[in-house]
């Protein structure tokens, strides 16, 4: 990989340096204390996986800014109970613990993967593999064809009008999801309203690529 390739390509942020390694199977996650049973809406955040941990306890961490934060640590596994390290399905580190604040969580990381898509947000919230699982699903070089960019569908645009109301049709949607969010049981009693004013995700992002 060369120098340009290799800058194009975000660095992880701190705070997930901070966080539990995922385990390579899902017989080896269920026998660590750190984390816990967590298939809360994992058929649409991350499709294709079969089931869901999240590190049991907020990890405290304060950024070289000195911004304290509580993010956690999310790994995914497919129906044989393997690591997914990438792609849709595979699990991604939270900013902000839903075990810590269920509002900063949506805030935080939900709302960022709603507005970027999970690829661009996955450059960002990088899944964990820092113990080196195998690649999981594998990867298959795609050959581009002619034939094959013909048969891509064609792109509907959307008029002024139609992209406003599809966008209030969204947020609206989003604001029934967080209703539902809000309306589950708070697995721990520190759960706050909302963060601190400093503990947004501006300071994160900085020195990154920008979208």
């Amino acid at each position: 990989m060369d120098e340009k390739q290799s800058e194009s390509i975000p660095q992880r942020a701190e705070w997930q340096d901070a966080l539990p390694d995922c385990a390579c199977t899902e017989e080896a996650i269920e026998k660590d204390s750190r984390f816990e049973s967590s298939n809360f809406m994992l058929g649409k955040y991350h499709p294709g996986a079969a089931s869901g941990y999240r590190s049991e306890e907020p990890t405290e961490f304060i950024s070289s800014d000195g911004t304290k934060m509580y993010p956690g640590q999310q790994c995914t596994y497919d129906e044989k109970g393997d690591y997914i390290t990438h792609g849709p399905a595979a699990g991604t580190p939270d900013k902000v613990s839903p075990n810590y604040s269920i509002r900063g969580h949506y805030r935080e990381d939900t709302v960022p993967w709603r507005n970027m898509g999970y690829e661009e947000y996955n450059k960002i919230w990088q899944p964990n593999n820092d113990n080196g699982c195998k690649e999981n699903p594998p990867r298959e070089p795609v050959e581009k064809t002619k034939d094959a960019v013909s048969e891509q569908p064609a792109i509907e645009t959307q008029s002024g009008d139609e992209a406003l109301e599809s966008f209030i049709n969204e947020e609206s949607s989003a604001d029934s999801e967080l209703e539902s969010i809000l309306s589950e049981p708070v697995p721990v009693e520190n759960d706050v309203e909302s963060l601190p004013e400093t503990q947004s995700i501006e300071p994160e992002m900085s020195g990154q690529s920008e979208m």
